[in-house]
Protein backbone atom coordinates (compact mmCIF):
# COMPACT_ATOMS: atom_id res chain seq x y z
CA UNK A 1 0.00 0.00 0.00
CA UNK A 2 1.27 3.46 -0.89
CA UNK A 3 1.06 5.59 2.26
CA UNK A 4 1.50 8.93 0.51
CA UNK A 5 -1.59 8.13 -1.56
CA UNK A 6 -3.48 7.33 1.65
CA UNK A 7 -2.46 10.70 3.11
CA UNK A 8 -3.44 12.46 -0.11
CA UNK A 9 -6.94 10.96 -0.14
CA UNK A 10 -7.32 11.74 3.55
CA UNK A 11 -6.52 15.41 2.95
CA UNK A 12 -9.08 15.72 0.14
CA UNK A 13 -11.95 14.80 2.46
CA UNK A 14 -10.74 16.35 5.72
CA UNK A 15 -11.50 20.04 5.05
CA UNK A 16 -11.81 22.61 2.28
CA UNK A 17 -8.88 23.03 -0.10
CA UNK A 18 -6.45 25.89 0.43
CA UNK A 19 -4.09 27.39 -2.15
CA UNK A 20 -1.20 25.11 -1.21
CA UNK A 21 -3.29 21.97 -1.48
CA UNK A 22 -4.83 23.20 -4.73
CA UNK A 23 -1.38 23.35 -6.32
CA UNK A 24 -0.64 19.83 -5.17
CA UNK A 25 -3.97 18.61 -6.52
CA UNK A 26 -3.28 20.22 -9.90
CA UNK A 27 0.02 18.33 -10.13
CA UNK A 28 -1.32 14.87 -9.33
CA UNK A 29 -1.95 12.53 -12.26
CA UNK A 30 -3.10 8.94 -12.14
CA UNK A 31 -2.49 6.20 -14.71
CA UNK A 32 -5.42 5.67 -17.03
CA UNK A 33 -5.18 1.90 -16.64
CA UNK A 34 -6.66 -0.70 -14.31
CA UNK A 35 -7.54 -0.39 -11.51
CA UNK A 36 -7.72 3.39 -11.97
CA UNK A 37 -9.10 3.34 -15.53
CA UNK A 38 -12.22 5.53 -15.34
CA UNK A 39 -11.26 7.13 -12.02
CA UNK A 40 -7.88 8.16 -13.43
CA UNK A 41 -9.41 9.64 -16.58
CA UNK A 42 -11.94 11.66 -14.58
CA UNK A 43 -9.37 12.87 -12.04
CA UNK A 44 -6.81 13.90 -14.62
CA UNK A 45 -9.42 15.90 -16.53
CA UNK A 46 -10.74 17.60 -13.39
CA UNK A 47 -7.28 18.40 -11.99
CA UNK A 48 -6.01 19.81 -15.29
CA UNK A 49 -8.93 22.26 -15.44
CA UNK A 50 -8.43 23.72 -11.92
CA UNK A 51 -7.71 27.40 -11.40
CA UNK A 52 -7.17 29.35 -8.16
CA UNK A 53 -10.49 31.09 -8.83
CA UNK A 54 -12.18 27.69 -8.27
CA UNK A 55 -11.32 27.67 -4.55
CA UNK A 56 -14.54 29.40 -3.52
CA UNK A 57 -16.78 27.05 -5.51
CA UNK A 58 -14.89 24.05 -4.10
CA UNK A 59 -15.30 25.38 -0.55
CA UNK A 60 -19.04 25.84 -1.05
CA UNK A 61 -19.33 22.34 -2.48
CA UNK A 62 -17.37 20.88 0.44
CA UNK A 63 -19.64 22.32 3.13
CA UNK A 64 -22.74 21.37 1.17
CA UNK A 65 -21.80 17.77 0.46
CA UNK A 66 -19.80 16.75 3.52
CA UNK A 67 -21.29 19.01 6.21
CA UNK A 68 -24.84 19.23 4.87
CA UNK A 69 -24.89 23.03 5.01
CA UNK A 70 -28.13 24.37 3.57
CA UNK A 71 -29.35 20.94 2.46
CA UNK A 72 -31.78 18.33 3.64
CA UNK A 73 -29.94 15.55 5.44
CA UNK A 74 -30.78 13.01 2.73
CA UNK A 75 -29.00 15.09 0.11
CA UNK A 76 -25.53 15.02 1.68
CA UNK A 77 -22.69 12.52 1.97
CA UNK A 78 -21.60 12.65 5.61
CA UNK A 79 -18.11 11.07 5.73
CA UNK A 80 -18.60 8.96 8.86
CA UNK A 81 -18.71 5.18 9.11
CA UNK A 82 -21.51 5.38 11.70
CA UNK A 83 -23.80 7.17 9.25
CA UNK A 84 -23.49 4.33 6.74
CA UNK A 85 -23.50 1.37 9.14
CA UNK A 86 -25.95 2.30 11.90
CA UNK A 87 -29.69 1.50 11.63
CA UNK A 88 -30.71 5.16 11.99
CA UNK A 89 -27.89 6.55 9.84
CA UNK A 90 -26.54 8.97 12.44
CA UNK A 91 -23.12 9.83 13.86
CA UNK A 92 -21.45 8.55 17.05
CA UNK A 93 -22.79 4.99 16.87
CA UNK A 94 -21.07 1.57 17.19
CA UNK A 95 -18.47 2.23 14.46
CA UNK A 96 -17.41 5.43 16.23
CA UNK A 97 -17.05 3.56 19.53
CA UNK A 98 -14.97 0.82 17.92
CA UNK A 99 -12.68 3.33 16.24
CA UNK A 100 -12.20 5.27 19.49
CA UNK A 101 -11.22 2.06 21.26
CA UNK A 102 -8.96 1.00 18.41
CA UNK A 103 -7.12 4.33 18.42
CA UNK A 104 -6.76 4.27 22.20
CA UNK A 105 -5.41 0.71 22.30
CA UNK A 106 -3.02 1.12 19.37
CA UNK A 107 -1.22 4.13 20.77
CA UNK A 108 -0.64 5.33 17.21
CA UNK A 109 -0.24 9.03 16.57
CA UNK A 110 -2.86 9.95 14.00
CA UNK A 111 -2.47 13.45 12.59
CA UNK A 112 -5.32 14.90 10.56
CA UNK A 113 -5.54 18.43 9.13
CA UNK A 114 -8.69 19.23 11.10
CA UNK A 115 -8.73 18.48 14.83
CA UNK A 116 -12.53 18.40 15.20
CA UNK A 117 -13.05 15.24 13.11
CA UNK A 118 -14.58 12.32 14.95
CA UNK A 119 -12.76 9.03 15.11
CA UNK A 120 -14.78 7.27 12.38
CA UNK A 121 -14.39 10.09 9.81
CA UNK A 122 -13.05 8.85 6.48
CA UNK A 123 -9.90 10.96 6.85
CA UNK A 124 -9.12 9.56 10.30
CA UNK A 125 -9.65 5.99 9.11
CA UNK A 126 -7.39 6.56 6.11
CA UNK A 127 -4.67 8.02 8.34
CA UNK A 128 -5.01 5.05 10.69
CA UNK A 129 -4.69 2.68 7.72
CA UNK A 130 -1.50 4.46 6.64
CA UNK A 131 -0.07 4.16 10.16
CA UNK A 132 -0.45 0.37 10.22
CA UNK A 133 2.48 -1.84 9.28
CA UNK A 134 2.00 -5.12 7.46
CA UNK A 135 -0.44 -6.32 4.83
CA UNK A 136 -2.41 -8.48 7.27
CA UNK A 137 -3.19 -5.59 9.62
CA UNK A 138 -3.99 -3.23 6.76
CA UNK A 139 -6.20 -5.80 5.05
CA UNK A 140 -8.14 -6.63 8.21
CA UNK A 141 -8.76 -2.96 8.99
CA UNK A 142 -9.84 -2.22 5.41
CA UNK A 143 -12.30 -5.12 5.49
CA UNK A 144 -13.84 -4.15 8.84
CA UNK A 145 -13.80 -0.36 8.61
CA UNK A 146 -13.58 0.74 4.97
CA UNK A 147 -15.03 -1.76 2.53
CA UNK A 148 -18.26 -1.96 4.52
CA UNK A 149 -19.25 1.68 3.85
CA UNK A 150 -16.83 3.70 1.72
CA UNK A 151 -18.18 2.51 -1.70
CA UNK A 152 -21.68 3.72 -0.73
CA UNK A 153 -20.25 6.98 0.59
CA UNK A 154 -18.44 7.52 -2.73
CA UNK A 155 -21.65 6.91 -4.66
CA UNK A 156 -23.36 9.61 -2.60
CA UNK A 157 -20.50 12.05 -3.20
CA UNK A 158 -20.71 11.45 -6.95
CA UNK A 159 -24.46 11.99 -6.74
CA UNK A 160 -24.54 15.20 -4.69
CA UNK A 161 -21.29 17.02 -5.52
CA UNK A 162 -21.60 19.86 -8.03
CA UNK A 163 -17.87 20.28 -8.71
CA UNK A 164 -16.12 17.83 -10.99
CA UNK A 165 -13.14 17.62 -8.63
CA UNK A 166 -15.06 16.14 -5.70
CA UNK A 167 -16.87 13.70 -7.97
CA UNK A 168 -13.48 12.64 -9.34
CA UNK A 169 -12.04 12.41 -5.80
CA UNK A 170 -14.86 10.04 -4.85
CA UNK A 171 -14.02 7.90 -7.87
CA UNK A 172 -10.38 7.71 -6.80
CA UNK A 173 -11.27 6.75 -3.25
CA UNK A 174 -13.63 4.08 -4.47
CA UNK A 175 -11.04 2.63 -6.85
CA UNK A 176 -8.51 2.64 -4.00
CA UNK A 177 -10.83 0.69 -1.71
CA UNK A 178 -12.29 -1.72 -4.27
CA UNK A 179 -9.07 -2.55 -6.13
CA UNK A 180 -7.32 -3.99 -3.10
CA UNK A 181 -5.00 -1.00 -2.86
CA UNK A 182 -6.07 -0.55 0.75
CA UNK A 183 -5.08 -4.13 1.49
CA UNK A 184 -1.34 -3.75 1.44
CA UNK A 185 0.10 -4.92 -1.92
CA UNK A 186 -1.27 -2.55 -4.55
CA UNK A 187 1.62 -1.10 -6.50
CA UNK A 188 -0.13 1.81 -8.17
CA UNK A 189 0.76 5.16 -6.62
CA UNK A 190 0.20 8.82 -7.40
CA UNK A 191 1.79 9.81 -10.66
CA UNK A 192 3.06 13.32 -10.13
CA UNK A 193 6.33 15.22 -10.42
CA UNK A 194 5.98 16.55 -6.87
CA UNK A 195 5.15 13.37 -4.96
CA UNK A 196 7.56 10.74 -3.65
CA UNK A 197 6.89 8.03 -6.23
CA UNK A 198 5.87 7.57 -9.83
CA UNK A 199 2.97 5.38 -10.91
CA UNK A 200 3.06 2.55 -13.38
CA UNK A 201 -0.08 1.02 -14.88
CA UNK A 202 -1.09 -2.12 -13.05
CA UNK A 203 -1.17 -5.20 -15.23
CA UNK A 204 -1.67 -8.77 -14.19
CA UNK A 205 2.04 -9.10 -13.56
CA UNK A 206 2.29 -6.14 -11.17
CA UNK A 207 2.18 -6.66 -7.40
CA UNK A 208 0.94 -9.75 -5.67
CA UNK A 209 2.46 -13.11 -4.92
CA UNK A 210 2.19 -16.58 -6.45
CA UNK A 211 2.12 -19.90 -4.60
CA UNK A 212 2.00 -23.58 -5.46
CA UNK A 213 -0.31 -25.88 -3.47
CA UNK A 214 -1.75 -29.36 -3.40
CA UNK A 215 -5.47 -29.83 -3.74
CA UNK A 216 -5.86 -30.59 -0.05
CA UNK A 217 -3.88 -27.49 0.90
CA UNK A 218 -6.15 -25.36 -1.25
CA UNK A 219 -9.23 -26.92 0.36
CA UNK A 220 -7.84 -25.96 3.77
CA UNK A 221 -7.35 -22.37 2.58
CA UNK A 222 -10.85 -22.45 1.11
CA UNK A 223 -12.31 -23.30 4.53
CA UNK A 224 -10.47 -20.35 6.08
CA UNK A 225 -11.70 -18.04 3.33
CA UNK A 226 -15.25 -19.26 3.93
CA UNK A 227 -15.10 -17.77 7.40
CA UNK A 228 -14.47 -14.30 5.98
CA UNK A 229 -16.25 -14.46 2.59
CA UNK A 230 -19.39 -15.86 1.02
CA UNK A 231 -17.85 -17.89 -1.81
CA UNK A 232 -19.61 -18.62 -5.09
CA UNK A 233 -18.60 -20.48 -8.22
CA UNK A 234 -19.93 -22.54 -11.16
CA UNK A 235 -21.24 -25.83 -9.78
CA UNK A 236 -23.90 -28.33 -10.75
CA UNK A 237 -27.33 -27.92 -9.25
CA UNK A 238 -29.80 -30.69 -8.47
CA UNK A 239 -30.97 -30.72 -12.12
CA UNK A 240 -27.49 -31.00 -13.57
CA UNK A 241 -27.25 -27.41 -14.79
CA UNK A 242 -24.03 -25.53 -14.04
CA UNK A 243 -24.85 -22.24 -12.35
CA UNK A 244 -23.20 -20.00 -9.81
CA UNK A 245 -24.09 -21.02 -6.27
CA UNK A 246 -22.60 -20.82 -2.82
CA UNK A 247 -19.76 -23.33 -2.40
CA UNK A 248 -18.71 -25.52 0.48
CA UNK A 249 -15.51 -26.80 -1.18
CA UNK A 250 -13.26 -25.74 -4.04
CA UNK A 251 -13.68 -29.19 -5.62
CA UNK A 252 -17.35 -28.38 -6.35
CA UNK A 253 -16.29 -25.93 -9.05
CA UNK A 254 -16.96 -27.17 -12.59
CA UNK A 255 -14.20 -26.24 -15.04
CA UNK A 256 -14.55 -28.80 -17.85
CA UNK A 257 -17.54 -27.03 -19.42
CA UNK A 258 -18.97 -23.54 -19.75
CA UNK A 259 -21.50 -22.70 -17.04
CA UNK A 260 -25.11 -22.56 -18.20
CA UNK A 261 -25.75 -19.34 -16.29
CA UNK A 262 -23.60 -16.32 -15.45
CA UNK A 263 -22.69 -15.03 -11.98
CA UNK A 264 -24.87 -11.94 -12.57
CA UNK A 265 -27.65 -13.02 -10.22
CA UNK A 266 -25.28 -12.85 -7.22
CA UNK A 267 -24.77 -9.09 -7.43
CA UNK A 268 -27.87 -8.26 -9.50
CA UNK A 269 -30.65 -10.48 -8.04
CA UNK A 270 -33.44 -11.85 -10.21
CA UNK A 271 -35.92 -10.23 -7.81
CA UNK A 272 -34.89 -7.42 -5.47
CA UNK A 273 -37.10 -5.45 -3.07
CA UNK A 274 -36.60 -1.70 -3.51
CA UNK A 275 -38.88 -0.43 -0.75
CA UNK A 276 -41.75 -1.44 1.51
CA UNK A 277 -44.82 0.69 2.00
CA UNK A 278 -48.11 1.06 3.84
CA UNK A 279 -50.81 3.73 3.77
CA UNK A 280 -48.64 6.16 5.74
CA UNK A 281 -45.02 5.83 4.63
CA UNK A 282 -42.39 3.80 2.87
CA UNK A 283 -38.99 2.39 3.86
CA UNK A 284 -36.08 1.76 1.50
CA UNK A 285 -34.86 -1.84 1.47
CA UNK A 286 -31.14 -1.61 0.74
CA UNK A 287 -29.47 -4.99 1.32
CA UNK A 288 -28.05 -5.33 4.79
CA UNK A 289 -24.28 -5.28 5.18
CA UNK A 290 -22.92 -8.80 5.08
CA UNK A 291 -19.76 -10.71 4.38
CA UNK A 292 -17.67 -9.74 1.37
CA UNK A 293 -18.39 -11.95 -1.64
CA UNK A 294 -15.72 -13.93 -3.51
CA UNK A 295 -16.76 -15.29 -6.91
CA UNK A 296 -14.74 -17.87 -8.84
CA UNK A 297 -15.27 -16.98 -12.51
CA UNK A 298 -13.61 -16.88 -15.92
CA UNK A 299 -12.22 -13.66 -17.49
CA UNK A 300 -15.28 -12.99 -19.65
CA UNK A 301 -17.53 -12.89 -16.58
CA UNK A 302 -15.09 -10.65 -14.72
CA UNK A 303 -15.11 -8.30 -17.70
CA UNK A 304 -18.91 -8.53 -17.86
CA UNK A 305 -19.35 -6.99 -14.43
CA UNK A 306 -17.60 -3.84 -15.65
CA UNK A 307 -20.27 -3.52 -18.34
CA UNK A 308 -22.98 -3.74 -15.70
CA UNK A 309 -21.07 -1.26 -13.53
CA UNK A 310 -21.28 1.23 -16.39
CA UNK A 311 -25.00 0.65 -16.83
CA UNK A 312 -25.95 0.86 -13.15
CA UNK A 313 -23.33 3.22 -11.74
CA UNK A 314 -22.25 5.56 -14.54
CA UNK A 315 -25.22 5.83 -16.89
CA UNK A 316 -26.97 9.19 -16.83
CA UNK A 317 -25.17 10.60 -13.81
CA UNK A 318 -27.10 8.67 -11.16
CA UNK A 319 -25.69 5.57 -9.49
CA UNK A 320 -28.11 2.76 -8.63
CA UNK A 321 -27.74 2.30 -4.86
CA UNK A 322 -29.38 -1.12 -4.82
CA UNK A 323 -26.90 -2.51 -7.35
CA UNK A 324 -24.00 -0.71 -5.65
CA UNK A 325 -24.84 -2.08 -2.20
CA UNK A 326 -24.13 -5.65 -3.36
CA UNK A 327 -21.52 -4.81 -5.98
CA UNK A 328 -19.28 -3.10 -3.42
CA UNK A 329 -18.86 -6.42 -1.61
CA UNK A 330 -17.74 -8.43 -4.66
CA UNK A 331 -14.25 -9.70 -5.45
CA UNK A 332 -13.29 -12.21 -8.11
CA UNK A 333 -11.08 -15.27 -8.12
CA UNK A 334 -10.20 -15.82 -11.76
CA UNK A 335 -10.36 -19.35 -13.14
CA UNK A 336 -8.08 -20.05 -16.09
CA UNK A 337 -9.88 -21.18 -19.24
CA UNK A 338 -8.91 -24.13 -21.44
CA UNK A 339 -6.29 -23.27 -24.05
CA UNK A 340 -8.75 -22.11 -26.72
CA UNK A 341 -11.64 -21.35 -24.39
CA UNK A 342 -14.86 -23.33 -24.48
CA UNK A 343 -16.32 -24.53 -27.82
CA UNK A 344 -18.93 -21.78 -28.14
CA UNK A 345 -16.78 -18.82 -27.05
CA UNK A 346 -15.62 -15.82 -29.09
CA UNK A 347 -14.15 -13.83 -26.18
CA UNK A 348 -10.88 -12.99 -27.99
CA UNK A 349 -12.78 -11.09 -30.66
CA UNK A 350 -14.52 -9.06 -27.94
CA UNK A 351 -11.33 -8.34 -26.00
CA UNK A 352 -12.75 -10.02 -22.89
CA UNK A 353 -10.31 -12.93 -22.84
CA UNK A 354 -7.87 -11.10 -20.55
CA UNK A 355 -8.34 -9.31 -17.24
CA UNK A 356 -6.41 -8.04 -14.26
CA UNK A 357 -9.58 -7.38 -12.28
CA UNK A 358 -9.10 -10.28 -9.92
CA UNK A 359 -8.20 -10.73 -6.27
CA UNK A 360 -6.98 -14.28 -6.94
CA UNK A 361 -6.11 -16.22 -10.09
CA UNK A 362 -6.28 -20.02 -9.95
CA UNK A 363 -5.04 -22.78 -12.23
CA UNK A 364 -5.85 -26.32 -11.09
CA UNK A 365 -4.11 -29.22 -12.81
CA UNK A 366 -3.12 -32.82 -12.27
CA UNK A 367 0.13 -31.76 -10.59
CA UNK A 368 -1.46 -29.38 -8.11
CA UNK A 369 -2.86 -25.89 -7.94
CA UNK A 370 -1.19 -22.59 -8.83
CA UNK A 371 -2.55 -19.43 -7.23
CA UNK A 372 -1.75 -15.79 -7.91
CA UNK A 373 -2.73 -13.51 -4.98
CA UNK A 374 -3.24 -9.95 -6.22
CA UNK A 375 -5.28 -8.66 -3.29
CA UNK A 376 -3.22 -7.99 -0.17
CA UNK A 377 -6.20 -8.70 2.06
CA UNK A 378 -6.03 -12.34 0.98
CA UNK A 379 -2.30 -12.86 1.55
CA UNK A 380 -2.66 -13.98 5.19
CA UNK A 381 -4.85 -16.90 4.12
CA UNK A 382 -1.94 -18.29 2.07
CA UNK A 383 0.81 -17.79 4.63
CA UNK A 384 3.26 -20.70 4.64
CA UNK A 385 2.45 -21.82 1.10
CA UNK A 386 5.34 -22.56 -1.25
CA UNK A 387 6.08 -19.55 -3.44
CA UNK A 388 6.14 -19.98 -7.22
CA UNK A 389 6.57 -17.91 -10.38
CA UNK A 390 3.04 -18.61 -11.64
CA UNK A 391 1.40 -15.99 -13.80
CA UNK A 392 -2.08 -16.66 -15.20
CA UNK A 393 -2.39 -17.59 -18.87
CA UNK A 394 -5.17 -16.28 -21.08
CA UNK A 395 -6.92 -17.61 -24.17
CA UNK A 396 -5.26 -16.22 -27.30
CA UNK A 397 -7.44 -17.79 -29.98
CA UNK A 398 -10.99 -19.19 -30.01
CA UNK A 399 -12.52 -21.67 -32.37
CA UNK A 400 -14.98 -18.94 -33.37
CA UNK A 401 -14.37 -15.33 -34.36
CA UNK A 402 -16.59 -12.25 -34.50
CA UNK A 403 -16.44 -9.69 -37.27
CA UNK A 404 -17.50 -6.52 -35.51
CA UNK A 405 -19.67 -4.16 -37.59
CA UNK A 406 -18.61 -0.53 -38.14
CA UNK A 407 -22.15 0.74 -37.64
CA UNK A 408 -21.01 4.27 -36.80
CA UNK A 409 -19.39 4.62 -40.21
CA UNK A 410 -22.78 4.47 -41.91
CA UNK A 411 -23.92 8.05 -42.45
CA UNK A 412 -27.63 7.23 -42.30
CA UNK A 413 -28.24 4.76 -39.48
CA UNK A 414 -31.78 4.29 -40.71
CA UNK A 415 -30.27 2.15 -43.46
CA UNK A 416 -28.93 -0.22 -40.81
CA UNK A 417 -32.35 -0.30 -39.14
CA UNK A 418 -34.00 -1.15 -42.46
CA UNK A 419 -31.69 -4.02 -43.46
CA UNK A 420 -33.75 -6.85 -44.92
CA UNK A 421 -32.04 -9.62 -42.95
CA UNK A 422 -33.68 -8.52 -39.68
CA UNK A 423 -36.97 -9.87 -41.06
CA UNK A 424 -35.54 -13.41 -41.02
CA UNK A 425 -35.98 -13.50 -37.24
CA UNK A 426 -39.75 -13.23 -37.57
CA UNK A 427 -39.67 -16.83 -38.78
CA UNK A 428 -37.19 -18.12 -36.21
CA UNK A 429 -37.26 -16.23 -32.90
CA UNK A 430 -40.10 -17.11 -30.51
CA UNK A 431 -39.36 -14.17 -28.16
CA UNK A 432 -38.81 -16.36 -25.13
CA UNK A 433 -36.09 -14.17 -23.57
CA UNK A 434 -33.89 -17.13 -22.68
CA UNK A 435 -30.84 -15.47 -24.21
CA UNK A 436 -31.24 -12.48 -21.86
CA UNK A 437 -31.54 -14.72 -18.82
CA UNK A 438 -28.11 -16.32 -19.26
CA UNK A 439 -26.30 -13.26 -20.62
CA UNK A 440 -23.85 -11.78 -18.07
CA UNK A 441 -24.34 -8.23 -19.39
CA UNK A 442 -28.11 -7.99 -19.94
CA UNK A 443 -29.52 -5.46 -17.48
CA UNK A 444 -33.19 -4.93 -18.35
CA UNK A 445 -35.73 -5.04 -15.52
CA UNK A 446 -39.27 -4.04 -14.68
CA UNK A 447 -40.79 -2.96 -11.38
CA UNK A 448 -43.95 -4.39 -9.83
CA UNK A 449 -45.85 -3.85 -6.61
CA UNK A 450 -46.65 -6.92 -4.50
CA UNK A 451 -49.45 -6.31 -2.02
CA UNK A 452 -49.89 -7.96 1.34
CA UNK A 453 -52.62 -10.60 1.05
CA UNK A 454 -54.16 -9.51 4.35
CA UNK A 455 -53.80 -5.73 3.91
CA UNK A 456 -53.92 -4.33 0.38
CA UNK A 457 -52.55 -0.99 1.61
CA UNK A 458 -49.29 -2.63 2.58
CA UNK A 459 -46.73 -4.21 0.33
CA UNK A 460 -43.40 -3.83 -1.43
CA UNK A 461 -42.04 -2.75 -4.76
CA UNK A 462 -39.61 -5.14 -6.42
CA UNK A 463 -37.22 -4.93 -9.31
CA UNK A 464 -37.45 -8.10 -11.40
CA UNK A 465 -35.39 -9.18 -14.37
CA UNK A 466 -37.07 -8.55 -17.70
CA UNK A 467 -36.20 -9.24 -21.32
CA UNK A 468 -35.83 -6.84 -24.23
CA UNK A 469 -36.63 -9.83 -26.46
CA UNK A 470 -40.25 -9.99 -25.23
CA UNK A 471 -42.71 -7.56 -26.91
CA UNK A 472 -44.51 -6.75 -23.64
CA UNK A 473 -41.31 -5.18 -22.31
CA UNK A 474 -41.90 -2.17 -24.55
CA UNK A 475 -45.60 -1.71 -23.74
CA UNK A 476 -46.31 1.79 -22.44
CA UNK A 477 -49.19 3.06 -20.30
CA UNK A 478 -51.31 3.87 -23.33
CA UNK A 479 -50.98 0.30 -24.62
CA UNK A 480 -48.50 1.02 -27.43
CA UNK A 481 -45.84 -1.64 -28.00
CA UNK A 482 -42.69 -0.07 -29.46
CA UNK A 483 -41.12 -3.31 -30.70
CA UNK A 484 -43.91 -5.80 -31.36
CA UNK A 485 -42.10 -8.29 -33.63
CA UNK A 486 -38.95 -10.45 -33.34
CA UNK A 487 -37.11 -8.56 -36.09
CA UNK A 488 -37.32 -5.28 -34.15
CA UNK A 489 -36.44 -7.01 -30.90
CA UNK A 490 -33.37 -8.70 -32.36
CA UNK A 491 -32.25 -5.48 -34.03
CA UNK A 492 -32.47 -3.64 -30.71
CA UNK A 493 -30.51 -6.30 -28.83
CA UNK A 494 -27.81 -6.75 -31.46
CA UNK A 495 -27.16 -3.03 -31.90
CA UNK A 496 -27.07 -2.52 -28.14
CA UNK A 497 -24.47 -5.27 -27.75
CA UNK A 498 -22.15 -4.18 -30.58
CA UNK A 499 -22.85 -0.49 -31.16
CA UNK A 500 -24.91 1.55 -28.68
CA UNK A 501 -23.03 0.58 -25.51
CA UNK A 502 -19.67 1.08 -27.19
CA UNK A 503 -20.69 4.55 -28.36
CA UNK A 504 -22.08 5.63 -24.99
CA UNK A 505 -19.16 4.47 -22.85
CA UNK A 506 -16.09 5.71 -24.64
CA UNK A 507 -15.58 3.26 -27.49
CA UNK A 508 -13.15 0.98 -25.61
CA UNK A 509 -15.31 -2.14 -25.45
CA UNK A 510 -18.56 -3.70 -26.62
CA UNK A 511 -21.26 -4.94 -24.30
CA UNK A 512 -21.11 -8.53 -25.55
CA UNK A 513 -18.22 -10.46 -23.98
CA UNK A 514 -18.43 -13.47 -26.30
CA UNK A 515 -19.24 -16.13 -23.69
CA UNK A 516 -21.63 -17.92 -26.07
CA UNK A 517 -24.23 -18.83 -23.43
CA UNK A 518 -27.05 -17.26 -25.46
CA UNK A 519 -26.34 -19.66 -28.32
CA UNK A 520 -26.47 -22.70 -26.06
CA UNK A 521 -29.68 -21.52 -24.43
CA UNK A 522 -31.71 -20.66 -27.55
CA UNK A 523 -34.42 -23.32 -28.20
CA UNK A 524 -34.53 -22.31 -31.88
CA UNK A 525 -30.75 -22.61 -32.41
CA UNK A 526 -30.33 -18.92 -33.24
CA UNK A 527 -26.62 -18.15 -33.16
CA UNK A 528 -25.95 -14.59 -32.00
CA UNK A 529 -22.43 -14.71 -33.43
CA UNK A 530 -23.92 -15.39 -36.85
CA UNK A 531 -26.16 -12.35 -36.32
CA UNK A 532 -23.16 -10.15 -35.49
CA UNK A 533 -21.12 -11.42 -38.43
CA UNK A 534 -24.00 -11.03 -40.85
CA UNK A 535 -24.59 -7.50 -39.57
CA UNK A 536 -20.91 -6.79 -40.21
CA UNK A 537 -21.20 -7.98 -43.83
CA UNK A 538 -24.34 -5.91 -44.45
CA UNK A 539 -22.78 -2.80 -42.92
CA UNK A 540 -19.65 -3.21 -45.05
CA UNK A 541 -21.90 -3.37 -48.10
CA UNK A 542 -23.60 -0.12 -47.05
CA UNK A 543 -20.23 1.54 -46.50
CA UNK A 544 -19.04 0.45 -49.96
CA UNK A 545 -22.19 1.91 -51.53
CA UNK A 546 -21.71 5.09 -49.55
CA UNK A 547 -18.12 5.44 -50.75
CA UNK A 548 -19.14 4.73 -54.34
CA UNK A 549 -21.73 7.52 -54.19
CA UNK A 550 -19.10 9.93 -52.87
Amino acid sequence: MNKSLCHFLSRLFSKELDRETLERVKAVRFPEAAPWLDAGVNWNRAAAALEESDLEALAVDYVRVFLGAGLAEAAAAFPYESVYTSPKGIIMQDAWSRMREKLRESGLEIAVPSADLMEDHISVELEYLAALDGAAEQGEFARLHLQNWVPRFCIDVEKYAETELYRAAAGLLRAFIESGAAGGTETVTEQTATEETKAEPRHASAGGKSVSMTGSELEAVFQKLSGAYDIYGPAQDEKGAVRFRKLDRFSEIVTDRQSDFSPKEIYYPISQTLFRFDENNYTAALPESGKPILIFAHPCDINAIRRLDNIFLKNGGQADLFYASLRSRVKFAMLECPENGYPGCWCVSMGSNRTDGYALAVCAGAEGVQVRIADGMLLPFFSGAEESDYMPAFVEKNGREARLPRVGAVKQLQKVFDLAFWKDYNERCISCGGCNTVCPTCSCYETADYLDQENSRRGERRRVWASCMIPEFTRTAGGHVARPTPDKLMRFKALHKVFDYNTRFGGREHMCVGCGRCVLRCPEDIDFLDTVNRLHDEVERLISEQEAEA
